[in-house]
Protein backbone atom coordinates (compact mmCIF):
# COMPACT_ATOMS: atom_id res chain seq x y z
CA UNK A 1 0.00 0.00 0.00
CA UNK A 2 1.53 3.78 -0.81
CA UNK A 3 1.83 6.21 1.61
CA UNK A 4 1.96 9.79 0.11
CA UNK A 5 2.04 13.13 1.96
CA UNK A 6 1.28 16.12 0.53
CA UNK A 7 2.44 19.02 1.54
CA UNK A 8 0.04 22.30 0.50
CA UNK A 9 -1.18 25.23 1.83
CA UNK A 10 -4.84 25.39 3.35
CA UNK A 11 -5.95 28.38 1.66
CA UNK A 12 -9.10 28.55 -0.79
CA UNK A 13 -6.54 28.73 -3.42
CA UNK A 14 -4.21 26.30 -2.30
CA UNK A 15 -6.93 23.77 -2.00
CA UNK A 16 -8.66 24.19 -5.32
CA UNK A 17 -5.51 24.53 -7.37
CA UNK A 18 -3.84 21.18 -5.44
CA UNK A 19 -7.91 18.83 -5.76
CA UNK A 20 -6.31 17.84 -9.34
CA UNK A 21 -3.40 16.55 -8.10
CA UNK A 22 -4.91 14.85 -5.42
CA UNK A 23 -7.79 13.29 -7.71
CA UNK A 24 -5.16 11.84 -9.59
CA UNK A 25 -2.89 10.38 -6.77
CA UNK A 26 -6.18 7.99 -5.76
CA UNK A 27 -6.77 7.48 -9.71
CA UNK A 28 -3.21 6.12 -9.25
CA UNK A 29 -3.34 4.34 -5.75
CA UNK A 30 -7.36 3.82 -4.91
CA UNK A 31 -6.04 1.73 -1.98
CA UNK A 32 -3.25 3.74 -1.15
CA UNK A 33 -2.86 6.24 1.94
CA UNK A 34 -2.82 9.90 0.77
CA UNK A 35 -2.42 12.36 3.61
CA UNK A 36 -2.87 15.92 3.09
CA UNK A 37 -0.18 17.99 5.28
CA UNK A 38 -0.07 21.58 5.99
CA UNK A 39 -0.18 24.28 9.37
CA UNK A 40 -3.08 25.21 9.96
CA UNK A 41 -6.79 24.92 9.03
CA UNK A 42 -7.02 27.46 6.02
CA UNK A 43 -10.74 28.81 4.75
CA UNK A 44 -10.08 25.87 1.69
CA UNK A 45 -10.18 23.07 4.04
CA UNK A 46 -14.15 22.84 4.11
CA UNK A 47 -13.84 21.98 0.17
CA UNK A 48 -12.11 18.61 1.29
CA UNK A 49 -14.82 17.84 3.71
CA UNK A 50 -16.36 14.06 2.75
CA UNK A 51 -13.35 13.98 0.21
CA UNK A 52 -12.38 10.95 -1.30
CA UNK A 53 -9.09 11.87 -2.82
CA UNK A 54 -7.70 12.25 0.85
CA UNK A 55 -7.28 9.99 4.32
CA UNK A 56 -6.13 12.52 6.49
CA UNK A 57 -5.27 16.65 6.81
CA UNK A 58 -2.60 17.00 9.07
CA UNK A 59 -1.85 19.58 10.58
CA UNK A 60 2.32 19.96 11.26
CA UNK A 61 3.67 22.93 13.17
CA UNK A 62 5.64 24.36 16.12
CA UNK A 63 3.31 23.80 18.27
CA UNK A 64 3.38 20.74 20.34
CA UNK A 65 0.33 18.88 19.20
CA UNK A 66 2.34 19.64 15.57
CA UNK A 67 5.14 18.41 16.15
CA UNK A 68 3.75 15.47 17.75
CA UNK A 69 1.79 15.18 14.42
CA UNK A 70 4.95 15.33 12.54
CA UNK A 71 6.34 12.56 14.70
CA UNK A 72 3.29 10.42 14.34
CA UNK A 73 2.89 10.90 10.64
CA UNK A 74 6.96 10.04 10.30
CA UNK A 75 6.16 6.76 11.71
CA UNK A 76 3.81 5.49 8.98
CA UNK A 77 6.98 5.02 6.47
CA UNK A 78 5.93 7.21 4.03
CA UNK A 79 6.64 5.84 0.47
CA UNK A 80 6.55 9.51 -1.03
CA UNK A 81 6.61 13.01 -0.05
CA UNK A 82 4.63 15.98 -2.13
CA UNK A 83 5.79 19.40 -1.92
CA UNK A 84 3.42 20.98 -3.90
CA UNK A 85 3.17 24.98 -5.06
CA UNK A 86 4.44 27.38 -3.68
CA UNK A 87 7.27 25.43 -1.63
CA UNK A 88 9.31 27.15 0.98
CA UNK A 89 11.95 26.61 3.06
CA UNK A 90 10.00 25.36 5.95
CA UNK A 91 7.71 22.99 3.81
CA UNK A 92 11.43 21.94 2.46
CA UNK A 93 12.59 20.82 5.48
CA UNK A 94 9.68 18.87 6.51
CA UNK A 95 9.55 17.28 3.32
CA UNK A 96 13.08 15.33 4.56
CA UNK A 97 11.83 15.91 7.86
CA UNK A 98 8.88 13.12 7.22
CA UNK A 99 11.64 10.87 6.00
CA UNK A 100 9.85 9.25 2.58
CA UNK A 101 12.72 7.78 0.36
CA UNK A 102 11.19 10.13 -2.49
CA UNK A 103 10.58 13.40 -1.93
CA UNK A 104 9.19 15.83 -5.30
CA UNK A 105 8.70 19.19 -6.06
CA UNK A 106 9.66 21.69 -8.34
CA UNK A 107 13.02 23.76 -8.41
CA UNK A 108 12.06 26.97 -6.86
CA UNK A 109 14.11 30.09 -8.05
CA UNK A 110 13.25 31.85 -4.41
CA UNK A 111 13.35 29.26 -1.79
CA UNK A 112 17.25 28.50 -1.22
CA UNK A 113 16.18 24.82 0.20
CA UNK A 114 14.74 23.80 -3.39
CA UNK A 115 17.98 21.58 -3.55
CA UNK A 116 16.79 19.05 -0.92
CA UNK A 117 14.04 17.21 -2.89
CA UNK A 118 15.29 14.40 -4.99
CA UNK A 119 12.77 14.68 -7.40
CA UNK A 120 12.09 17.61 -9.79
CA UNK A 121 10.65 19.73 -12.24
CA UNK A 122 11.58 23.24 -13.52
CA UNK A 123 8.96 25.94 -12.41
CA UNK A 124 6.73 27.28 -15.39
CA UNK A 125 2.74 27.43 -15.94
CA UNK A 126 0.14 27.69 -13.29
CA UNK A 127 0.10 25.59 -9.89
CA UNK A 128 -2.06 23.15 -11.38
CA UNK A 129 0.22 22.94 -14.42
CA UNK A 130 3.25 23.19 -12.17
CA UNK A 131 1.83 20.34 -10.08
CA UNK A 132 0.90 18.25 -12.78
CA UNK A 133 4.62 17.91 -14.36
CA UNK A 134 5.59 17.25 -10.74
CA UNK A 135 3.24 13.89 -10.76
CA UNK A 136 4.28 13.13 -14.51
CA UNK A 137 7.75 13.16 -12.98
CA UNK A 138 6.33 10.23 -10.40
CA UNK A 139 4.54 8.32 -13.59
CA UNK A 140 0.83 9.92 -12.47
CA UNK A 141 -0.87 11.04 -15.49
CA UNK A 142 -3.15 14.34 -13.86
CA UNK A 143 -5.90 15.56 -16.00
CA UNK A 144 -5.16 19.05 -14.43
CA UNK A 145 -9.18 19.44 -14.08
CA UNK A 146 -10.26 21.72 -11.35
CA UNK A 147 -13.53 20.88 -9.46
CA UNK A 148 -15.93 22.30 -6.64
CA UNK A 149 -19.13 21.13 -5.48
CA UNK A 150 -22.12 23.14 -6.07
CA UNK A 151 -24.69 22.60 -3.55
CA UNK A 152 -28.00 21.26 -5.04
CA UNK A 153 -30.14 24.03 -2.87
CA UNK A 154 -28.23 26.72 -4.10
CA UNK A 155 -30.60 30.19 -3.47
CA UNK A 156 -31.67 32.29 -6.72
CA UNK A 157 -29.93 35.89 -6.64
CA UNK A 158 -32.78 38.00 -8.34
CA UNK A 159 -30.95 39.75 -11.36
CA UNK A 160 -31.45 41.41 -14.38
CA UNK A 161 -29.70 41.13 -17.54
CA UNK A 162 -26.25 39.88 -17.58
CA UNK A 163 -24.66 39.08 -13.39
CA UNK A 164 -21.05 40.29 -12.96
CA UNK A 165 -19.40 39.18 -10.13
CA UNK A 166 -16.96 40.96 -8.36
CA UNK A 167 -14.41 40.81 -5.81
CA UNK A 168 -12.69 43.32 -4.56
CA UNK A 169 -10.08 41.87 -2.26
CA UNK A 170 -9.56 42.13 1.16
CA UNK A 171 -9.47 46.00 2.99
CA UNK A 172 -6.00 45.16 4.63
CA UNK A 173 -3.80 43.88 1.75
CA UNK A 174 -2.81 47.22 0.18
CA UNK A 175 -0.30 45.00 -2.48
CA UNK A 176 -3.01 42.83 -4.07
CA UNK A 177 -6.23 45.32 -3.70
CA UNK A 178 -7.07 47.90 -6.64
CA UNK A 179 -8.31 51.22 -5.80
CA UNK A 180 -11.87 51.41 -4.80
CA UNK A 181 -12.31 54.31 -7.21
CA UNK A 182 -11.27 52.13 -10.07
CA UNK A 183 -13.60 49.72 -9.31
CA UNK A 184 -16.42 52.23 -8.89
CA UNK A 185 -15.31 53.53 -11.95
CA UNK A 186 -15.66 50.24 -13.58
CA UNK A 187 -18.89 49.29 -12.59
CA UNK A 188 -20.34 52.27 -13.38
CA UNK A 189 -19.33 51.80 -17.05
CA UNK A 190 -20.67 48.37 -17.15
CA UNK A 191 -23.93 49.62 -16.05
CA UNK A 192 -23.99 52.32 -18.45
CA UNK A 193 -23.42 50.39 -21.27
CA UNK A 194 -25.23 46.93 -20.52
CA UNK A 195 -28.41 46.06 -18.51
CA UNK A 196 -26.57 43.84 -15.90
CA UNK A 197 -26.61 43.08 -12.11
CA UNK A 198 -23.82 43.69 -10.14
CA UNK A 199 -22.92 41.29 -7.21
CA UNK A 200 -20.06 41.80 -4.86
CA UNK A 201 -18.78 38.89 -3.20
CA UNK A 202 -15.92 38.03 -0.60
CA UNK A 203 -15.56 37.48 2.77
CA UNK A 204 -15.78 39.82 6.28
CA UNK A 205 -12.76 41.39 5.67
CA UNK A 206 -13.56 42.60 2.26
CA UNK A 207 -16.65 44.13 4.20
CA UNK A 208 -15.38 47.97 3.94
CA UNK A 209 -14.19 47.82 0.51
CA UNK A 210 -17.67 46.43 -0.96
CA UNK A 211 -19.64 49.12 1.29
CA UNK A 212 -17.45 51.99 -0.34
CA UNK A 213 -19.06 50.42 -3.71
CA UNK A 214 -22.08 50.04 -2.88
CA UNK A 215 -22.76 53.80 -1.32
CA UNK A 216 -21.36 54.89 -4.65
CA UNK A 217 -22.56 52.70 -7.02
CA UNK A 218 -25.73 52.17 -5.20
CA UNK A 219 -27.46 49.19 -7.25
CA UNK A 220 -25.31 46.45 -6.39
CA UNK A 221 -26.07 43.26 -4.43
CA UNK A 222 -23.92 43.41 -1.88
CA UNK A 223 -23.18 39.46 -0.43
CA UNK A 224 -19.98 40.45 1.02
CA UNK A 225 -19.64 38.54 4.45
CA UNK A 226 -22.80 36.64 4.08
CA UNK A 227 -22.02 33.58 2.25
CA UNK A 228 -20.14 30.59 3.27
CA UNK A 229 -18.05 28.58 0.97
CA UNK A 230 -20.93 27.10 -0.65
CA UNK A 231 -22.93 30.70 -0.58
CA UNK A 232 -19.98 31.73 -2.52
CA UNK A 233 -19.87 29.01 -5.27
CA UNK A 234 -23.52 29.80 -5.81
CA UNK A 235 -23.50 32.78 -6.65
CA UNK A 236 -20.31 32.49 -8.48
CA UNK A 237 -22.25 29.76 -10.33
CA UNK A 238 -25.01 32.67 -11.60
CA UNK A 239 -22.29 35.31 -13.15
CA UNK A 240 -21.69 35.12 -16.36
CA UNK A 241 -18.39 36.97 -16.01
CA UNK A 242 -16.05 37.19 -12.93
CA UNK A 243 -13.82 40.15 -12.19
CA UNK A 244 -11.28 39.74 -8.64
CA UNK A 245 -8.10 40.56 -7.71
CA UNK A 246 -5.88 37.61 -7.46
CA UNK A 247 -7.34 35.15 -4.33
CA UNK A 248 -9.49 32.55 -3.48
CA UNK A 249 -12.71 33.48 -5.26
CA UNK A 250 -10.70 34.18 -8.09
CA UNK A 251 -9.95 30.58 -8.16
CA UNK A 252 -13.70 29.37 -7.48
CA UNK A 253 -14.65 31.14 -10.89
CA UNK A 254 -11.49 29.21 -12.59
CA UNK A 255 -12.69 26.48 -10.96
CA UNK A 256 -16.56 26.77 -12.66
CA UNK A 257 -14.78 27.74 -15.89
CA UNK A 258 -16.57 31.54 -15.53
CA UNK A 259 -15.26 33.56 -18.47
CA UNK A 260 -12.96 36.23 -15.03
CA UNK A 261 -10.60 38.58 -15.58
CA UNK A 262 -8.28 38.78 -12.85
CA UNK A 263 -6.10 42.21 -11.74
CA UNK A 264 -2.96 40.82 -10.29
CA UNK A 265 -0.46 42.44 -7.97
CA UNK A 266 2.56 40.98 -6.74
CA UNK A 267 1.22 37.61 -7.08
CA UNK A 268 3.59 35.06 -8.50
CA UNK A 269 2.56 33.51 -12.15
CA UNK A 270 1.56 30.32 -10.62
CA UNK A 271 -1.29 31.89 -8.69
CA UNK A 272 -3.02 33.39 -12.20
CA UNK A 273 -5.77 30.87 -12.51
CA UNK A 274 -6.47 27.64 -14.36
CA UNK A 275 -8.54 28.44 -17.03
CA UNK A 276 -8.73 28.87 -20.35
CA UNK A 277 -11.62 31.52 -20.23
CA UNK A 278 -9.44 34.00 -18.31
CA UNK A 279 -7.58 36.90 -18.96
CA UNK A 280 -5.14 38.48 -16.45
CA UNK A 281 -3.57 42.06 -16.08
CA UNK A 282 -0.81 43.42 -14.37
CA UNK A 283 1.11 40.88 -12.47
CA UNK A 284 4.88 41.05 -11.62
CA UNK A 285 6.46 42.27 -14.86
CA UNK A 286 6.82 46.00 -12.56
CA UNK A 287 7.93 43.80 -9.31
CA UNK A 288 11.21 43.47 -7.97
CA UNK A 289 12.39 40.17 -6.62
CA UNK A 290 12.25 41.35 -3.26
CA UNK A 291 7.96 42.08 -3.31
CA UNK A 292 5.45 39.55 -2.68
CA UNK A 293 1.80 39.58 -1.77
CA UNK A 294 2.06 41.96 1.15
CA UNK A 295 5.15 43.92 0.61
CA UNK A 296 5.98 46.26 -2.64
CA UNK A 297 9.70 47.26 -2.91
CA UNK A 298 8.73 50.28 -4.89
CA UNK A 299 6.10 51.32 -2.03
CA UNK A 300 3.83 52.35 -4.86
CA UNK A 301 1.70 49.06 -5.55
CA UNK A 302 2.89 49.91 -9.17
CA UNK A 303 1.88 46.50 -10.55
CA UNK A 304 -1.76 46.81 -9.71
CA UNK A 305 -2.16 50.36 -9.35
CA UNK A 306 -1.26 50.98 -13.11
CA UNK A 307 -4.03 49.32 -14.02
CA UNK A 308 -6.94 51.90 -15.42
CA UNK A 309 -10.52 50.68 -15.22
CA UNK A 310 -10.80 51.85 -19.75
CA UNK A 311 -8.21 49.05 -19.63
CA UNK A 312 -10.50 46.72 -18.04
CA UNK A 313 -13.75 47.86 -19.78
CA UNK A 314 -11.66 46.54 -23.07
CA UNK A 315 -11.22 43.56 -21.46
CA UNK A 316 -14.56 43.23 -20.39
CA UNK A 317 -15.87 43.96 -23.69
CA UNK A 318 -13.84 41.07 -25.20
CA UNK A 319 -15.22 39.13 -23.48
CA UNK A 320 -18.94 39.81 -23.68
CA UNK A 321 -18.77 39.58 -27.23
CA UNK A 322 -18.14 35.95 -27.18
CA UNK A 323 -21.08 35.07 -24.59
Amino acid sequence: MKKIAVIKGSSMGDILTGIPMLRSLRKKWPDGKIYLVHNYNGSGIGLLKSSPYIDEDVIVNFSVSGLRNLAKLRSRKLDVVIDGFPNTRMSSLLSVLLGAPITASYRNPRNAASFLYNVTVETGGDAVELEARILEKLGVKDDGKMEIQIPKNCAKIRTKGMVIGINAGKDDNLCRAWNDEGWVSLIRMIKKKYPSTILLLGGKDNALKAQYIEREVGDVVNLVGKTGMDGLACAINQCDVFISINGGPMHVAAALAKPQIALNGPSLPEWNPHNSKATCMGGRQFCNTRCNDNYCHYGDMRCIKTITPERVMEKFDAIVKKI
